[in-house]
């Protein structure tokens, strides 16, 4: 019994297994991750942008949002993962010069798998069958994810989602989170309506962070 949960904690250990690093806190384990697939879709357009460093996102005649997915994401849903040792979850993106009131920036939930191939329009814009079933994303009807902002170095700031209590839902509810889409709100609130963010080719990845508890692990 106790090889069996502790190989559950290796495993889990290993959800992330591209983690660029992992640290060990008393009974907690942090793995990052920032192995992803990431790309812009704009409101009308039946290209798939695969970014520059930078995307811009929002509003600005037109519509763009800013998809990513975690492959090892995936790896929370296997049977042998134990609900109760996942402590949190977040997920980081960078940003320059902030105009927009934090309330109205919402990470979203996707409930389809897409491919990087996606459009407005489509999952994969290759072949005929795969549309969203709403233009711009299909999304889990869960609460959408705000961000803390931090500063991080020179004008660019840190963006964390907490994404806990969404992930234990689907998880417990048998649905699965298939990526994330970064939306901003339209609103007077906003100084701007567009919010340039830094992608999986610049030196500000967006990253997942995983924290769980090793301790729940063993006493299961």
């Amino acid at each position: 019994m106790l090889y069996s949960r502790l190989f559950s904690l290796i495993c889990f250990g290993l959800c992330f297994h591209a983690c660029k690093a992992e640290e060990d806190k008393a009974d907690d384990v942090i793995a990052e991750e920032t192995d992803l697939i990431d790309l812009t879709i704009t409101e009308g357009s039946e290209v798939y942008d695969y970014n520059d460093d930078v995307a811009t996102i929002g509003i600005d005649s037109l519509e763009s949002r800013f998809l990513l997915r975690f492959p090892s994401f995936l790896n929370l849903y296997e049977e042998d993962v134990i609900i109760s040792s996942i402590a949190n979850l977040e997920i980081e993106i960078y940003a320059e010069d902030i105009a927009i009131n934090p309330a109205n920036i919402r990470l979203k939930f996707l409930a389809q798998e897409w491919t990087p191939f996606a459009n407005w329009y489509s999952r994969f814009s290759l072949a005929d069958g795969y549309d969203w079933l709403a233009a711009g994303g299909d999304f889990l009807d869960l609460d959408d994810a705000t961000p803390d902002i931090e500063a991080s170095q020179g004008n660019v700031k840190k963006l964390s989602f907490n994404v806990t209590d969404q992930t234990l839902t689907t998880i417990e509810t048998g649905t699965v989170i298939h990526g994330f889409a970064l939306v901003i709100e339209e609103s007077s609130l906003n100084n701007q309506q567009v919010l340039t963010t830094y992608t999986s080719n610049s030196n500000f990845k967006p990253r997942a962070i995983l924290t769980f508890n090793k301790r729940e692990i063993l006493n299961q």
